[in-house]
């Protein structure tokens, strides 16, 4: 069985760091529909595999498996708009792995 974190391709993986839950300050589903109508089709344009933490494989470790994408992945983009804590120190992360 594939999951969505499995490539069917040969395309390089780019992780998206951003909120994958509501922020205070923007519509409710803001950010779920900018990954999945601006950054999802852009990302397959360029050809690669766009992959979000809540598309990772669900297991015990949860972070760990996020924090694999991150320093695995050929390419990240980050959405840093909303100042989430959590995308920061995401994005930290890869910059601490080039």
């Amino acid at each position: 069985m594939t999951t969505p974190s499995e490539t069917t391709s040969a395309r390089p993986v780019c992780f998206v760091i951003m909120p994958i839950s509501d922020v205070h300050g923007y519509e409710a589903g803001h950010f779920a529909r900018a990954y999945e109508h601006l950054l999802k089709p852009a990302i397959v344009a360029a050809g690669y595999e766009p992959v979000r933490a809540d598309d990772a494989v669900k297991t015990d470790y949860i972070v760990v498996g996020i924090i694999q994408k991150i320093v695995e992945s050929a390419m990240v983009v980050c959405d840093f708009s909303a100042r989430n804590p959590n995308v920061m120190y995401e994005l930290g992360i890869r910059h601490a792995f080039n």
